[in-house]
């Protein structure tokens, strides 16, 4: 081969020698790469799908998006908001996995409580929550409908019972009994109340339960006997009423109040003079005339009335001042004799 055939070949004549990076290129190459894995992680994030609950009136569903954020999302599922509705997370929040949306929807609420009725648009979930928002405070033992775990509906009205259990004490009379005592010294078919009778009382205690103030339930607790009753003493009479050895016929007994008087100067209001066995009665009572039977005086007729002879009262006669002194003031039994 001839000098001239070597340059006409110059490709083939020239060595083959390699070419490598130099050190003034690495950097850029390496920034070149960074770039493009960076390109790469964010088209998979922004072609990655993620899964968030949607709650919205009471439905909660699980949802799969491409969306990026919460108000991307509620205009793909076609959900709007009303006026008052509330979203949380807001709209412009980015979409996370295993985020929760709640929609929270206005709602007419009617509070009746305490004797008044409240209105007010509420956006809680529940009749409780709802309650606590308007500052009603609900007692331990108070009854609430809808129950306040129940979910919230459109114009719900919701009933505050208030209950309040109270200890009360009332106090129970207890009847007294008639004790009933034979006497010598009383006639047939005459009796004495010798001691009258007086009750007892017990101390009751009731367990009561009111409805916004109205009872509505008692229930008997412990009874206590505070006073024990007293009996009433009956004297009932055996004696036999006799005049010469018979038995003479009444046809009433009149327990009346006796008092004693004496001679006055005047003559009685039927016209005869005052003596042993006359009586002043009232008419209207005893007529005049009438031949009685007094206890503790004997026998006796009406002939007399007085100003204060009223009623179931009689004036027996004595002929002395002492002895009608002595005689006082005494309850006795009148027999109206036949």
């Amino acid at each position: 081969m001839t000098w001239n055939e070597i340059q006409f070949y110059p490709y083939i004549a020239r060595p083959y020698v390699a070419e490598t990076v130099g050190p003034s290129r690495l950097p850029r190459v390496l920034a070149v790469l960074g770039l493009f894995v960076l390109l790469l992680g964010v088209a998979a994030v922004l072609w990655t799908d993620v899964r968030v609950t949607v709650s919205d009136g009471g439905e909660t569903r699980m949802v799969r998006t491409y969306c990026r954020s919460v108000g991307q999302l509620l205009a793909a599922q076609g959900i709007t908001l009303g006026e008052r509705d509330v979203v949380v997370p807001g709209p412009a929040a980015r979409l996370a996995e295993g985020m929760e949306i709640r929609i929270l929807r206005a709602k007419q609420v009617r509070i009746l409580v305490d004797g008044t009725e409240v209105r007010t648009v509420s956006r809680v979930e529940t009749v409780g929550q709802a309650l606590e928002a308007c500052g009603v405070r609900l007692g331990a033992q108070d009854i609430v409908y809808p129950l306040p775990a129940s979910r919230l509906q459109k114009d719900t009205v919701i009933k505050v019972t208030r209950v309040e259990v109270r200890t009360e004490r009332t106090g129970v009379p207890v009847p007294f009994r008639v004790r009933r005592v034979t006497s010598p010294h009383l006639f047939v078919g005459l009796s004495q109340v010798v001691r009258e009778g007086e009750p007892g009382l017990d101390l009751q205690e009731w367990k009561v339960t009111y409805h916004d103030g109205r009872a509505v339930e008692r229930e008997p607790g412990q009874r206590v006997r505070v006073k024990d009753p007293r009996d009433k003493v009956v004297m009932v009479g055996m004696k036999d009423v006799s005049r010469g050895g018979s038995v003479p016929r009444y046809s009433a007994v009149i327990t009346m109040r006796a008092t004693a008087y004496t001679y006055t100067g005047y003559t009685c209001a039927t016209g005869v003079d005052p003596a042993p066995g006359i009586v002043a009665v009232d008419p209207a009572v005893i007529p005049l005339g009438t031949e009685l039977y007094v206890e503790g005086y004997g026998y006796a007729r009406a002939m007399d009335t007085g100003g204060v002879i009223k009623g179931n009262r009689i004036d027996v006669f004595f002929t002395t001042r002492e002895v009608a002194l002595q005689w006082g003031v005494r309850d006795v039994n009148v027999y109206v004799l036949e």
